[in-house]
């Protein structure tokens, strides 16, 4: 449901058996997914302000954090009447902070002001949960749904099977073939949602065949993946670029878009608008300019994880068998922050950074004074540019610095700090400077040694 919901006007977060997420990390999540599409001189005002809560949100208790990241943005968002929140799982988030993340949801759920939102919840009532959930301000709001008939679980996933074959007209499999597939869902929705993808995808005539590949070799949602990403292109060249483009995603601090990963990887608009378009199944994007979003946490897990777990079957004894097998896609985050701090000093500051950016006619005028600015701002100053301006110094915290970066930091201190200054002042992030500024220093007395004066 959050996959196929107007980005803009449903925000999403999944927690996992396999992170550590507490309350803050969906906070954060949230408020990135708002960044994404609310945007503007007001909403730059805004977020430069928070600036500490995004950066440090242990510093902050959870009541807070909840509170200038979500609800108030929410209610300063007019884009749409209602807000819809998918939030999964929240019994795996951390005991410590979730029944007080859940009276957060509930509290902005019924309250009367703006913002107005719809809460999608999933979790198991665990006694804390439960508590929250019966308390007697909330309990008329809920409208609560059980999922521990198996039976009735398994026919709700064959209704979305029925359903998505359906809809992507596929007519040539037999009852028993659909039968065998949902039972290898095994109650997620989300394999049914990438196997019908990849089921889909192929022509009418191959369809039974990939389906019975799906049968016979994909047990878990990892092999899934596997696959998924496979057919981007067998090429070495095709396989480093979706590499690359999976390294930026992964660790960007905000979803991006695909014009500003094209500028991050001094890519071809076209190579990368045709790989994301091929992962249509794991990636939620629409114009070349608007957010790239990962559909489902898993996905992250996934290439974060060296090796993966195969299971099959033992021919002699019937026995299913798990063994340990290389991830090829897997990506070291490091890389990933290198990769984008080279992104932002070369590939885009270096070439877009430029004295007077905004065609100011005169320097006498105050920017507020300036009646065109955000006009201004929105022409001249690209997504990328911004996105660069903004968190180079973040990646450079957690990159380890090679002879390349070094380089391209020398250039940026010697040729380009005083207009990366106007950048964020124009866009009112000029506050953000000393943070950053003390990151660079620090990187380079302690990682190389030496004291800066």
């Amino acid at each position: 449901m959050a996959i196929e919901w107007s980005s803009s006007q449903c925000f999403n977060f999944f927690f996992s058996t396999s992170s550590s997420h507490d309350a803050s990390t969906l906070c954060i999540s949230l408020a990135k997914q708002i960044i994404g599409c609310c945007y503007g001189a007001d909403w730059d005002e805004y977020w430069a302000k928070l600036s500490s809560e995004l950066a440090s949100p242990a510093s902050q208790n959870i009541e807070n954090l909840w509170e200038k990241l979500i609800h108030h943005p929410l209610g300063k968002c007019v884009m749409h009447k209602h807000h819809v929140l998918v939030v999964d799982a929240l019994d795996e988030c951390s005991k410590e902070t979730r029944s007080r993340l859940l009276k957060c949801l509930l509290e902005s759920c019924t309250s009367t002001s703006q913002p107005q939102l719809r809460l999608l919840l999933t979790t198991r009532k665990e006694d804390d949960i439960r508590r929250v959930l019966e308390m007697e301000e909330f309990r008329d709001a809920i409208v609560p749904r059980s999922l521990q008939d198996s039976k009735t679980s398994r026919e709700d996933v064959a209704r979305y099977v029925e359903y998505r074959l359906n809809e992507g007209n596929v007519v040539g499999l037999k009852p028993e073939q659909r039968n065998k597939l949902v039972d290898r869902c095994n109650g997620l929705f989300i394999f049914a949602f990438h196997a019908c993808n990849l089921v889909k995808d192929e022509c009418p005539g191959d369809q039974p065949l990939v389906l019975e590949e799906i049968l016979a070799e994909f047990t878990s949602l990892d092999s899934l993946y596997l696959r998924t990403l496979a057919q981007v292109g067998s090429s070495s060249r095709i396989q480093a670029r979706l590499m690359n483009i999976l390294r930026v995603i992964l660790v960007a601090r905000e979803p991006l878009s695909i014009n500003t990963i094209t500028a991050l990887l001094s890519e071809n608009v076209q190579n990368v608008t045709e790989i994301v378009k091929k992962l249509g199944s794991i990636f939620g994007s629409g114009a070349a300019d608007d957010p790239v979003y990962v559909l489902h946490a898993t996905f992250n897990e996934f290439l974060v994880r060296e090796t993966l777990t195969e299971q099959g079957m033992d021919p002699k004894t019937d026995a299913v068998e798990e063994k340990k097998i290389p991830n090829r896609y897997y990506i070291n985050k490091a890389d990933g922050e290198q990769a984008l701090v080279k992104g932002c000093l070369s590939n885009v500051m270096a070439k877009e950074l430029r004295f007077n950016i905004c065609h100011l006619e005169s320097s006498c005028l105050l920017n507020e004074e300036v009646i065109d600015m955000d006009n201004r701002i929105n022409k001249y100053i690209s997504k990328s540019l911004r996105y660069s301006c903004l968190h180079w110094a973040s990646h450079l915290e957690s990159a380890t610095l090679d002879a390349d970066i070094l380089h391209h930091l020398k250039h940026f201190t010697h040729n380009l700090f005083l207009v990366w200054l106007e950048v964020l002042s124009v866009t009112k992030r000029v506050g953000l400077a000393p943070k950053m500024l003390s990151i660079l220093i620090e990187c380079i007395q302690v990682r190389f040694r030496f004291r800066v004066k």
